[in-house]
């Protein structure tokens, strides 16, 4: 009887562990770890998945005497067969230098890994004073179907008042990229373990009744 069942189960099992999921790998990318994005192109790209793809990194603008210097970001990312962008979040913290007041951080989104051309994607200044857990940008642009796309940091500017000292600010900012899978829907693990359950059990019935009538 026991390996009767075990006949009958081995196959089930099989069957509801090929049903699940593989697992998605959503990136963390950090400037930190990674290296500086840089602002040439083609840009860094970065292989998105299902779930919330992370982006940490940093830019800059200072100026002294009407000299300035920037640091600016460019990125680009991939969208995998048969899954959607659905939303993007920009979350930041700012520091000021000098008379520096109301920072701004200008994006650009468009399709492939150039430099965007008009009519682009999505076009948005964003003010960056003080600290965001998270604004929605390109809403309008969304859902993201399957592609490659770039992101822009096409400005960084400030306002000032006295042109003999330093002023600018700095910006750590984190982009958070959510990916769907529609097709990755499937039952519960609790539900497919009940299913399994149901299954083995119907078998070992059928088994019974076999030897019943035997």
């Amino acid at each position: 009887m026991k390996n009767a069942i075990r006949h009958v189960a081995a196959p089930i099992l099989l069957a509801v562990l090929a049903s699940a999921p593989a697992s998605a790998s959503p990136i963390a990318f950090s400037e930190s770890v990674s290296g500086d994005l840089g602002s040439v192109f083609p840009a860094t790209l970065l292989p998105f998945d299902a779930g919330v793809n992370t982006i940490n990194g940093q830019v800059s603008f200072f100026g002294t005497n009407f000299v300035y210097t920037a640091d600016t970001d460019h990125f680009a990312f991939s969208v995998p067969t048969g899954m959607d962008v659905t939303g993007i979040a920009f979350a930041f913290d700012t520091t000021l230098t000098g008379g520096a007041t109301a920072p701004s951080v200008r994006w650009r989104m468009d399709t492939g890994n150039v430099l965007p051309a008009l009519p682009v994607l999505g076009d948005i200044s964003v003010p960056v004073s003080g600290s965001s857990s998270g604004t929605s940008l390109f809403a309008s642009s969304l859902p993201l179907g399957p592609g490659t796309y770039v992101v822009e940091n096409f400005a960084v500017m400030f306002s000032f008042a006295d042109p003999s000292i330093t002023n600018g600010f700095t910006t750590d900012y984190t982009f958070q990229f959510t990916v769907a899978d529609p097709g990755a829907a499937v039952p519960e693990p609790t539900a497919m373990l009940l299913l399994g359950t149901g299954l083995i059990g119907a078998g070992v019935r059928r088994y019974r009744q076999r030897r019943t009538r035997n």
